[in-house]
């Protein structure tokens, strides 16, 4: 049995649209920078962390993050003196045709297009995958995200680490749901019949699940950080 404690502090980025701009629905084609205010954010969650890693004793190996310029920004703002890592697993989802579009553009797209206007609601209250719509397969990111802890997992049972450790994941709100629902199903379950949209992790909140005797716990999830 590992004794070490593993904590993933999922994070998606900081803002990518202006308070006066109206946001559309910005996908793995949507390679938006972060805005002044989205910096902000970035640089709040560094000075949390630094807090956090010191109160806990923890170690931070290396920080991921995806591919995008918002995430990788904002990875690097956390200035830590570790490495950060791209891992192509933290990329936004494909959102398709949603891709660039506000809501309201999303709603009269699928009724010009004769389809149920209850498959934008069923993804953003319930994280019920659209099939006809985008143009990945669920079953390819949960497979991402599984490769993914494996892969930290598999340090740990290596023996590459000696104290207690943190590993930052800076991705989007799309992907990090998909943590939720490999790690913690029966959460996941509950929530979709719930139908709160509880899935959502606002632009500069986190998630923080931790490793520990064998077993994953989930002791945040869209938590709006404080210094």
């Amino acid at each position: 049995m590992l004794k070490i404690k593993l904590f993933l502090l999922l994070a998606r980025h900081g803002n990518t649209f202006e308070s006066q701009e109206k946001p559309f629905w910005v996908g793995k084609d949507q390679d938006l920078p972060l805005t002044s205010f989205g910096r902000s954010q970035g640089e709040t969650l560094g000075n949390w962390l630094q807090q956090y890693l010191e109160a806990n004793s923890l170690h931070l190996p290396y920080i991921l993050a995806g591919p995008l310029k918002r995430t990788r920004e904002y990875a690097k703002l956390l200035k830590t003196s570790s490495p950060i890592k791209i891992h192509s697993a933290l990329e936004e989802i494909d959102y398709g045709p949603w891709g660039g579009k506000t809501e309201e553009e999303i709603q009269e797209s699928l009724e010009k297009n004769k389809q149920s206007e209850t498959i934008f609601s069923d993804w953003v209250k319930f994280s019920k995958w659209p099939h006809s719509i985008f143009p990945q397969q669920e079953k390819e990111v949960e497979a991402q995200i599984e490769q993914l802890i494996q892969e930290i997992l598999l340090e740990l049972e290596q023996g590459k680490f000696e104290k207690d450790l943190l590993v930052p994941l800076i991705s989007s709100n799309g992907k990090l749901r998909y943590f939720l629902k490999f790690l913690f199903p029966e959460e996941w379950k509950r929530w979709q019949e719930e139908g709160k949209g509880r899935f959502k992790v606002k632009t500069g909140n986190i998630c923080l699940l931790r490793f520990e005797e064998g077993k994953w716990f989930l002791d945040l999830w869209d938590h709006k950080i404080k210094v």
